[in-house]
């Protein structure tokens, strides 16, 4: 017919079962009118765009052939939550992504997506297998256990398209990555997706392996707290552009073994709450200003552990288990050292501290000495005469001159 409009179908309100197929002029205005539908046949419309508006109400529908339209989107069906059956093919779906407007569909069991060209990326099936786990028959074949399984090892915990255009724009210079269960970085992704990245967060995921992001020529902040991050972080003349690194809460138990190296133009490197003992190769790290490893197992420092590190101004040292501050002495350009929680007893080792010439901020709350020793205030700034704040207090000019 020549079926113009929906809009005369408004009297029509009972009206479950309906075809339209082969008009190729309509418009769906009036469609959401029909709120008892159960199954529509619009193939072969000339339909180019799906509104929100016209499948707003369809929470009946079960059954929905859109076959031979030119749709690029499926966003309008996440509405219709009785869909049990849907046919999608020869559109114009391009982004495999697209599927995934339908996961919040839970009665949905069989889907037909044939001659579209998302169905030519790689592994498609599997793909819409995993993304849409309440299917039973996809493209007229069954899913059974092998390919459901298979669909689980391919993508569980693998960063996909659709993650990064459900929670970001990509064009932008900062993505948010944080808590998606993610196992793997895929490497084409990664290049293609990131290469203007300056500012990435990946926290609270499951990573293991981050090098892929090392070839990222812009990127200058990374944010990886929570992983499982203990094996090599990248190559030489990797990471050329990060100033800022965090790998807070991962399971590091050796700097040496990161390579860190690799990251020339590191300034700030957070590694709170890992499991290292020593800090050996942490005197590579050249141009490094802040340096915050709270909450480890450090009980010393080495005598050539900070070898290097002349542009370092902040340290921290908080809740490890320090008794001597024995090889501190060399840092010559700190201003801020923070030893709380810590199990420093002995108040002549802060005689170590004596010849920082630039220290100015000195924190050893939650140590013995602090509430042990009769005469601790006097001693420490008597010690460190250039102090301006000690256990976050400023101290007044007349504590100062005594």
């Amino acid at each position: 017919n020549c079926l113009r409009s929906l809009k005369g179908f408004n009297c029509l309100r009972a009206l479950r079962h309906l075809s339209i197929e082969g008009n190729s002029t309509v418009r769906l205005d009036g469609l959401s009118m029909l709120k008892e539908l159960r199954w529509l046949n619009i193939r072969g419309c000339g339909l180019s765009e799906l509104s929100i508006a016209s499948f707003k109400t369809l929470s009946k529908l079960a059954v929905l052939n859109m076959e031979d339209n030119n749709i690029t989107s499926l966003c309008a069906l996440a509405q219709c939550v009785s869909l049990r059956e849907l046919h999608i093919g020869g559109n114009m779906l391009h982004d495999i992504g697209a599927i995934t407007a339908l996961s919040s569909i839970a009665t949905l069991r069989i889907l037909s997506t044939y001659g579209n060209s998302m169905c030519d990326a790689k592994s498609y099936c599997y793909y819409v297998i995993f993304k849409l786990p309440q299917l039973e028959i996809l493209d007229a074949d069954y899913i059974d256990d092998r390919a459901r399984l298979s669909a689980m090892k391919m993508y569980t915990g693998r960063l996909t398209e659709d993650m990064l255009n459900a929670t970001n724009d990509v064009t932008a210079l900062k993505v948010n990555l944080s808590s998606l269960a993610l196992v793997h970085l895929d490497h084409a992704i990664t290049r293609s997706r990131f290469m203007n990245v300056k500012h990435l967060k990946l926290e609270h995921n499951n990573l293991v392996d981050v090098s892929v992001l090392g070839s990222l020529p812009h990127l200058a902040r990374l944010h990886l707290k929570n992983n499982k991050i203990n094996t090599s972080f990248g190559r030489t003349n990797q990471f050329k552009a990060l100033i800022f690194l965090d790998l807070s809460g991962n399971y590091i138990s050796s700097l040496s073994v990161l390579a860190l190296s690799c990251c020339a133009t590191l300034r700030t490197l957070v590694l709170c709450d890992n499991f290292l003992t020593r800090l050996d190769g942490l005197n590579r790290i050249k141009e490094l200003r802040v340096c915050i490893v709270d909450g480890n197992k450090l009980s010393r420092t080495e005598s050539n552990t900070f070898d290097g590190c002349v542009n370092l101004k902040v340290l921290s040292l908080r809740r490890n288990a320090f008794r001597t501050l024995k090889h501190l002495s060399n840092l010559d350009s700190i201003r801020e050292l923070k030893l709380d929680d810590n199990r420093i007893i002995d108040i002549e080792e802060i005689s170590w501290l004596a010849c920082l010439p630039r220290l100015r901020a000195l924190s050893l709350i939650g140590n013995n000495i602090v509430t042990e020793c009769d005469r601790y205030f006097e001693f420490v700034t008597a010690c460190c005469s250039g102090l301006s704040i000690l256990d976050g207090k400023s101290l007044s000019p007349s504590q100062i001159a005594q």
